[in-house]
């Protein structure tokens, strides 16, 4: 475990991420792939979903702590859009301010292990915008969380990771965010676990 200000991303590693939203008791979460890219078109959202009870800008400019290392996508759901619908979209780490909103950053699996990874971005893309979203529901039945739990589960399912007990990572990922929100709240620092729940596919 690091609470270092350079988040350590692993290129071709998974990665789930808890971002900073207003408010030390919930957090944006998304799946990261560090060092991919895919022919896909990139949302340019600066701001957290709508959910969040409160919002805060993520700073714009590049920060001390943004290095090379944030390349990369990110695979989330928001219903930051016109239409106020739970959307799936791939973005960038800069578009959802990572360097200055990341609390947590865990572990999954090493996914280079399945080749050029580009090509397993454009295949775990495929699995990730086939997983089920719910254009209209309250944030308490379907949320930013609940797609990204189900979609480990889509990608244990495929063979790409293997986690048994997604209740389980759910569990260690809040318990993570706690202890990492205290630090986000005194200095702007982060946590990065492995997690004990999901390992290599």
């Amino acid at each position: 475990m690091s609470s270092d200000s350079k988040p350590e991303f692993e290129p071709g590693v998974l990665y789930v991420v808890l971002l900073h939203r207003g408010d030390n008791h919930s957090w944006h979460c998304a799946l990261f792939l560090p060092g991919a890219t895919i022919n896909v078109a990139l949302t340019d959202a600066e701001m957290p979903e709508q959910e969040a009870p409160e919002q805060e800008t993520p700073e714009q400019e590049t920060s001390e702590h943004e290095t090379p290392e944030h390349g990369g996508l990110i695979f989330h759901c928001t219903n930051k859009n016109a239409e106020d619908r739970w959307t799936y979209e791939v973005t960038s780490p800069r578009a959802l301010g990572l360097a200055t909103r990341l609390v947590l950053g865990a572990r999954l699996a090493d996914l280079s292990l399945f080749g050029a990874l580009d090509d397993v971005a454009e295949s775990v893309e495929q699995v990730l915008r086939a997983v089920h979203v719910q254009p209209h529901a309250h944030r308490t039945m379907f949320n930013c969380r609940t797609w990204m739990l189900a979609g480990v589960a889509a990608l244990d399912d495929v063979g790409f990771i293997t986690c048994e007990d997604i209740d389980a990572l759910e569990r260690e990922l809040i318990t993570g965010a706690m202890f990492a929100a205290q630090k986000y709240k005194e200095d702007g620092s982060h946590m990065m676990i492995t997690s004990r729940r999901c390992e290599d596919g």
